[in-house]
This record gives structure tokens, sequence and C-alpha cells, in this order.
């Protein structure tokens, strides 16, 4: 008897399996690509995005300084603004001071000249103490401002 022939083996489960392993190392090599290729979009962008915190911390920073100088700069102004608000009532006093006083010596001349045109010797005797306390007022008044 001739030995029995044996079925030919079909090459279509060997033609499966490498069309399956084909596709499983193009996946994998799409895959690996997509995540290289997204790993290094992500630095990218997380290299940009520390790029723009140091510019913001360093505008931050010069913002910072500027207020810092505004600030003094401030305290300067309010300082003599302080000063000259002082200064301006010292000489509001001394202007109100010197008018009493310039008040004070009109009013010794008034009385005096008054007294000068007094043509009734009564009424210019009455009037010889108003003068005098009005004119050591006034000769108070100058000695004080010599």
């Amino acid at each position: 008897m001739p030995p029995p022939v044996r079925p030919k083996p079909s090459k279509a489960g060997l033609i499966i399996v490498s069309i399956l392993a084909f596709l499983l190392l193009v996946g994998g090599a799409g895959t690996t690509y997509l995540w290289r290729s997204t790993a290094s979009e992500l630095e990218d962008t997380k290299a940009d995005l520390n790029a723009q915190i140091e510019d913001l911390n360093q505008t931050v920073e010069e913002q910072q300084d500027t207020i810092d100088q505004l600030h003094q700069d401030l305290d300067i102004a309010g300082s003599e603004l302080s000063d000259l608000e002082q200064e301006r009532d010292g000489i509001e006093n001394a202007r109100r001071e010197l008018e009493e006083d310039l008040d004070t010596v009109a009013n010794c001349l008034d009385l005096l000249f008054a007294f000068l045109a007094e043509s009734d010797l009564e009424k210019a005797e009455d009037m010889i103490p108003d003068v005098n306390r009005a004119c050591e007022a006034a000769d108070r008044v100058v000695a004080k401002n010599r």
C-alpha cells in the first residue's frame, strides 16, 4: 500500500498569524511614536510654561520694586507735606499775631490823633487814660518785635 497521503498543511493559518504579528508590530510602533510625540510636546509645553513663569516672576519682582519705591516716595512726600503744613500753621499764627499787633498800634495812633485833634480841653483830659492804656499796649508790641 502506498503510504497514506498527508494532506497539505494549510498556509492560511501561517498567513493570518503573520498578518496579526505584522499588525501588532505596526500598532506597537505607531503607539510608541504617538507616545514619544506626546511626551515631547508635553516637555516642550512644560519648558514654555516654566519660561513664562520665570518672566512673570521677574515682572512681579520689578513691579514690587516699583511699588516699594513709590511707597518710599509717598512717605517722603507725606513727611514733607506735614512739615509744610506745620510751617504754614506757624506762618498763619505769626500773621494773626502781627495783625493783632498792628491793630494795637493803630488803635494807639487813632486815639492819639483823636486826642491831639480834640479842641475841647475837658474831653481831651477824659481821653488821656484810654490813650495811655492803648499806647502802653503799643509800646509792649513794639518792644516785643524789636
